[in-house]
């Protein structure tokens, strides 16, 4: 029975041996699930992370669409008060026409010319040439 001691020792050493494998694989495991549960917290973090940004993405697009519209419709409103003042610019031109034409029309009747009715025309009219034409002074002069 020389050899039971030894295999006593030998099976000894082989539960301690396999229970330190044991706990080397609990460990393992453990740290294991460990990295799971952490891997899945930092994806987790990275999906909220990447749905907040793509939140402010959609914010940003919103804001540059509702610019854009802005933008369009200033460009709609300015065309047409370009329009409008193309049109007041074309009634002012007529307008200054009419003014200059009434101003060749009262020009040189004075300083109330526009308050007097228009002058006859002025062509000097002669008599027909069998009429004879004389006044007081003629007969006058004459001795008459």
């Amino acid at each position: 029975r020389a050899g039971a001691p030894d295999a006593c020792r030998a099976g000894g050493q082989a539960r301690r041996s396999i229970r330190r494998r044991a706990a080397t694989t609990i460990a393992m495991e453990q740290a294991l699930l460990d990295f799971k549960a952490n891997l899945r917290h930092a994806v987790e973090e990275a999906e909220a992370a990447i749905d907040a940004k793509k939140g402010e993405f959609m914010d940003v697009v919103r804001r540059v669409q509702q610019g854009r519209e802005a933008v369009a419709q200033e460009e709609l409103e300015l065309e047409q008060e370009r329009a409008e003042l193309e049109r007041q610019q074309e009634e002012l031109r007529v307008q200054q026409e009419e003014v200059s034409r009434l101003r060749e029309e009262i020009d040189g009747r004075g300083f109330f010319g526009c308050c007097a009715r228009p002058q006859a025309d002025k062509r000097l009219e002669l008599p027909p040439p069998d009429v004879v034409l004389h006044d007081a002074y003629d007969d006058q002069d004459l001795g008459r």
